[in-house]
């Protein structure tokens, strides 16, 4: 899965999880992919890993409501690039 996939895949299951419909099997496979491509102190690893242990331990949907919310607000976050021109003081200053 590409890097971009993972992206949309993990926000896709925070929003599932805001409606409280996750499968388990999407969080497992979302964890899978996650290690394989992303290094263990990536912030977007670690959320995706709290993620996995939350929505194991949670039980209520509000639970599962706040861990998908916790989770879409680290993706959205990662995919808003950078500025190519942020270190400009005449522009930003």
């Amino acid at each position: 899965m590409p890097l971009v996939q993972l992206k949309f895949a993990a926000l896709a299951l925070a929003y599932r999880a805001k409606v409280n419909e996750v499968d388990p099997l999407d969080v497992d496979h979302l964890l899978t992919e996650a290690d394989n491509q992303l290094a263990h102190d990536h912030p977007i690893y670690r959320g995706i890993t709290t993620f996995a242990t939350q929505y194991q331990l949670a039980m209520d949907a509000a639970a599962v409501k706040a861990c998908g919310d916790v989770l879409a607000d680290l993706v959205e976050t990662w995919v808003v690039p950078e500025p190519p021109d942020l270190n400009r003081k005449d522009i930003h200053g």
